[in-house]
Parts: C-alpha cells; sequence; structure tokens
C-alpha cells in the first residue's frame, strides 16, 4: 500500500478527508462527532446532510484561520483514496484569543449549551499562547473501512 502525503487546498480534498473523519469516529460512535455533526433526524440521507454541513462548516472555519494547515494521506494503489488526514495549527506568534464557535448547527437547549461551552474552553486555550504547533485532528480509517 504505497501511502503519499499531500497538503489540502481544495473544498474537493477537503470533502475527501472530512468523509474520512466521519467514518473513522462513527465506528465505534464518537461522542465528540455528535458534536460537529448530529444526525438530527432519521431520513435516508440524515448522516449524509449532516456531514455535508461539517464538510462547509469547517472548510470556512479553515479559510478563515492563517493557521490551519490540513493534510491528506492517500493510497495510490487505490486510486488515490484518502486513508487519513491531520489538521495543524502553526502558530507563529503570540496568539491571540480566537473567537468562540457558535454550534448553531445544533438545536436550541441543553446540548447546544454544553457544545457552546467546550468550543468557549478550546478557544482560551489558545489566547496568548507563544508561537507552536497544535495538533487539532487526526483521523484515519481502520482496515476494515478503508
Amino acid at each position: 500500500m504505497p501511502l503519499e502525503l499531500h497538503e489540502v487546498k481544495t473544498a474537493g480534498e477537503f470533502a475527501e478527508v472530512i468523509q474520512v473523519q466521519a467514518d473513522a469516529f462513527d465506528v465505534p460512535m464518537s461522542v465528540s462527532s455528535r458534536l460537529f455533526y448530529p444526525v438530527l433526524d432519521q431520513g435516508p440521507t440524515a448522516r449524509e446532510d449532516a456531514i455535508a454541513g461539517l464538510v462547509c462548516r469547517q472548510w470556512y472555519v479553515h479559510c478563515i484561520d492563517p493557521t490551519s494547515r490540513w493534510l491528506k494521506v492517500i493510497d495510490t494503489e487505490r486510486g488515490g483514496k484518502v486513508v487519513a488526514g491531520a489538521q495543524w495549527l502553526i502558530v507563529d506568534t503570540y496568539a491571540e484569543k480566537a473567537p468562540s464557535i457558535d454550534p448553531f448547527w445544533l438545536p436550541e437547549g441543553e446540548k447546544r449549551e454544553f457544545a457552546r461551552k467546550i468550543f468557549d474552553q478550546w478557544a482560551d486555550m489558545r489566547h496568548d499562547r507563544k508561537p507552536h504547533l497544535g495538533k487539532s485532528a487526526i483521523l484515519v480509517l481502520g482496515s476494515s473501512r478503508s
């Protein structure tokens, strides 16, 4: 399985990486995945719709965050299939407080407030930090799903 590492440059590439994220964190189901892309109904496209929303939100955040770098690993024997990805934050100056994320995609109520508090904590962790590298996400498909 020859693997290659590439930086993600386009929205199309990004969608492939986020699909890997969804597949990797759904089996077994990760509670944190439901913060980012809750499946809110039972329709036949509910999961795909939730992932499409996640792709749009994360691509937007990536594009406005100058520290964000997404990488992908492709399997060249399988036509360039994305099998892993990672987001690194490359902070080369003192970081100002990152804006908190409003989890507008979650219904109003306790779950939304819980998610807001988690996102506030993540924003606080980036405040007044010296230059550093930070890993935001690493995702790999298991052998049974790839």
